[in-house]
């Protein structure tokens, strides 16, 4: 594979990890609303009573797709990462 090949590779691998990572983050499952019980409480961030609907489908199916994107990324940077140092020159 040319070189160049690699380091783009290299360069989605790590952007796939770094998105995959944030979908990971259980933080922010939190804080991007509250449920139909309490549509009028505070918000943590705000202090205001602003309501912002959750959506239950993307709740559940986040961490796969950051966990299936993590993998994917860390595997990617891995390989390219190895064919890169381990690649011997060509003679001339």
């Amino acid at each position: 594979m040319p070189r160049w090949t690699l380091l783009v590779l290299l360069i989605v691998g790590v952007i796939c990890a770094g998105i995959g990572t944030i979908l990971l983050d259980p933080v922010h499952t939190a804080s991007f609303g509250w449920t139909a019980y309490a549509p009028l409480s505070r918000s943590i961030h705000s202090g205001n009573a602003v309501y912002t609907p959750i959506d239950p489908t993307w709740l559940q199916w986040r961490p796969r797709i950051g966990a299936t994107l993590l993998a994917l990324g860390a595997g990617t940077t891995g390989a390219a990462l190895v064919a890169l140092l381990t690649r011997r020159r060509a003679r001339a």
